[in-house]
């Protein structure tokens, strides 16, 4: 009796790190992207859509071309915002691999879970 114990105790640590792991490279992946859409991209369509606009007010430009540039930056901004929320999931998941334990569920899995929204549906 007592071997399987261990057996099913090893089995779970391992499947602990794993996760723990995996949570983590999903993490710094998700704060680089976030990072890159923050420092550069962003930033870059600020820039152009600043310059759209110069050229449109020289005549330079067609209103068409503005409303271009105006959308890429809003589109920019979105997915600016969307990586933003894939890091703040990934960081989530990452806590809740650390402090939950793993696949046993204790308090801190189910707080992630409804922190994210995936409650009972009140």
């Amino acid at each position: 009796m007592s071997y399987c114990k261990q057996q099913r105790a090893g089995r779970k640590s391992r499947n602990v790190r794993s996760e723990a792991r995996g949570a983590e490279a999903s993490y710094h992946a998700a704060y680089k992207i976030a990072r890159h859409y923050r420092d550069v991209l962003v930033p870059l369509r600020t820039t152009v859509e600043e310059e759209g606009l110069l050229s449109y007010n020289g005549m330079i430009t067609n209103t068409f071309e503005l409303l271009t540039d105006v959308r890429e930056k809003l589109g920019a901004s979105l997915e600016a915002a969307n990586a933003k929320r894939e890091f703040y999931m990934a960081q989530a998941d990452l806590t809740a691999a650390i402090y939950g334990g793993g696949d046993g569920g204790g308090a801190g899995g189910e707080g992630a879970t409804l922190a994210a929204g995936g409650g009972a549906g009140h």
